[in-house]
């Protein structure tokens, strides 16, 4: 078999899993945040799920391939961001999650942290939520990713909504798309995608632009926040 059959092979497999895998993933965290914390994230998109490498070489062996899929999927970026790369790729077809009515575009793929090791894996979605005073006429149209007051009014809403909730604030003081967190841990026999194989702990954000506009945002004016 040769090596460009090889990687077509991966990155056809690897697409294939994740679609079986995605749905359950984004049902059972959207589940758990209304059963454990009453949060309704039903209404929010889900931006873009996140796809943990155990080691470098898969990183670049599994990335290399996807790179080469132009017909299913295309890559965004490629940045060095917290001291290693992060991949993003566009799926073109999208992973549908029919309960939720959604359909997800954006693969987040990071190569593990140096002296970190990660099980391979989703380990994170992401939601974009409204703030009032971004609201636009036009469905496809977000405020600038670059940290603000209506950042920041967003977030404060939703905390205040939900006091109840242990919210990880660190990252809602970012130069460029700050988010704001918390930690799930989801059932074992609901989720056997989530990568923490003791307690099933897995991330969920939220944040104002979708990954891909922040790209395009980036590309653009050359700011890319390289702390995250």
């Amino acid at each position: 078999m040769s090596n460009a059959t090889k990687s077509a092979s991966l990155a056809s497999e690897f697409l294939s899993r994740l679609k079986q895998q995605v749905p359950p993933f984004v049902e059972t965290i959207v589940t758990s945040l209304a059963k454990t914390y009453q949060l309704d994230v039903s209404r929010y998109p889900a931006d873009h799920v996140c796809y943990r490498t155990e080691n470098m070489a898969e990183y670049a062996e599994l990335t290399a391939a996807l790179r080469q899929q132009d017909s299913q999927c295309i890559l965004l970026i490629e940045s060095e961001i917290g001291n290693r790369p992060i991949a993003t790729f566009w799926l073109q077809e999208g992973i549908r999650v029919s309960s939720l009515d959604r359909i997800i575009h954006v693969l987040e793929i990071p190569a593990p942290k140096r002296g970190r090791a990660y099980p391979r894996g989703l380990e994170h979605v992401e939601f974009v939520i409204h703030n009032n005073s971004t609201t636009t006429t036009r469905s496809d149209q977000y405020p600038s990713p670059v940290n603000g007051a209506h950042h920041q009014a967003a977030f404060d809403d939703l905390m205040r909504q939900r006091p109840n909730v242990p919210w990880d604030t660190r990252a809602r003081n970012k130069e460029i798309n700050p988010d704001i967190s918390l930690k799930l841990e989801l059932q074992l026999q609901n989720s056997p995608t989530c990568t923490k194989s003791d307690a099933k702990q897995c991330s969920v954000k939220f944040h104002l632009v979708p990954l891909d506009k922040v790209i395009e945002f980036e590309t653009m004016t050359g700011k890319v926040d390289h702390k995250s």
